[in-house]
């Protein structure tokens, strides 16, 4: 799995289990980044899971796919997402 997660997404550090204290200890000292601006379609799945009916219909559809599948834990719908490469599914 760790050779596929650094092929698959940009890695700020690769270090080995010895060094990864030191890494830890240095990174928690440092100050954090500024925080980056949320994408629209993150926000757009939170209003969903935050159950905000008045914009689900629209933001459904803004956010993937519809399908004919349903989800196993609450029977709704899911809506097909692409997300780079990975496809995955929303309730």
């Amino acid at each position: 799995m760790p050779t596929n997660a650094i092929a698959r997404n940009r890695i700020d550090h690769v270090v080995g289990l010895g060094a990864m204290a030191g890494l830890l200890a240095q990174l928690i000292a440092a100050p954090a980044p500024e925080r980056p601006p949320v994408p629209a379609d993150i926000l757009v799945e939170a209003r969903i899971a935050k159950k905000e009916f008045t914009t689900m219909s629209d933001d459904i559809k803004a956010v993937g796919t519809p399908t004919t599948l349903s989800c196993p834990e609450c029977g709704g719908g899911l809506s097909e997402i692409t997300d780079g490469p990975v496809l995955r599914f929303r309730c």
